[in-house]
C-alpha cells in the first residue's frame, strides 16, 4: 500500500488499513493526518493485490448447500 494524497488538503497520507469488500477484494483506507483536515478516503488496491486470501464470497461456493463459515 503506497501513501496517496488527501483528495481536500492534496497532503501525502499513508494507509491505515485495508477492508474487504463485499465481493472479496481488498481497498486501502486513509485518514489524513494534515492539521485540522482529518479527511476519510478510500483507494481500491492495485489488481497484483486484490484478491484477498482467505475469502470466500458466496459466488464461489460450489454447490448452493454449501455453508460459508463466517465469524460473525
Amino acid at each position: 500500500m503506497k501513501p496517496e494524497n488527501c483528495p481536500q488538503c492534496a497532503a501525502l497520507t499513508p494507509a491505515e488499513g485495508t477492508v474487504i469488500r463485499s465481493d472479496g477484494k481488498r481497498e486501502a483506507l486513509y485518514r489524513c493526518t494534515a492539521h485540522c483536515c482529518g479527511t476519510l478516503f478510500s483507494h481500491a488496491l492495485p489488481l497484483a493485490q486484490q484478491d484477498a486470501d482467505g475469502v470466500q464470497p458466496y459466488r464461489n461456493r460450489r454447490a448452493p448447500s454449501e455453508q460459508i463459515l463466517t465469524d460473525c
